[in-house]
């Protein structure tokens, strides 16, 4: 189900698989941009921040790398995982703040991206 269908009484027109996961890529480096640059000052009082919002059971908990490369793990889980993150105590779904930050962030272009990816 990664391949949009428009249809309209006129023509139909469809969006493939591989522009659409190119919507979440870009929609998931946005948020992961916005999420660094959030944190990258508050690196140097707390050896990663991150660690606070993940799941008590996230398997990122136990990686013991200094925070470049844990960071690049870290962004691939962002990407493609299902795990939520703990926000003020309540599970926020990684995907939902993606789509959020572009709504947010983005000019008319990204914000279609992101309505049709979601």
């Amino acid at each position: 189900m990664s391949r949009i269908n428009f249809h309209s009484a006129s023509d139909q027109a469809e969006l493939y698989g591989t522009e659409r996961a190119y919507m979440g890529t870009l929609i998931a480096r946005l948020s992961l941009a916005v999420l660094n640059n959030g944190i990258a000052p508050y690196l140097h009082h707390d050896r990663n921040p991150l660690l606070r919002v993940l799941p008590e059971n996230c398997h990122l908990r136990c990686l013991d790398y200094d925070y470049r490369q844990w960071w690049e793990i870290f962004s691939n889980w962002w990407s493609v995982g299902d795990d939520p993150i703990i926000v003020h105590g309540q599970p926020r779904e990684v995907f939902a703040l993606q789509l959020n930050t572009a709504l947010v962030l983005g000019g008319d272009p990204l914000r279609l991206l992101a309505r049709l990816h979601g």
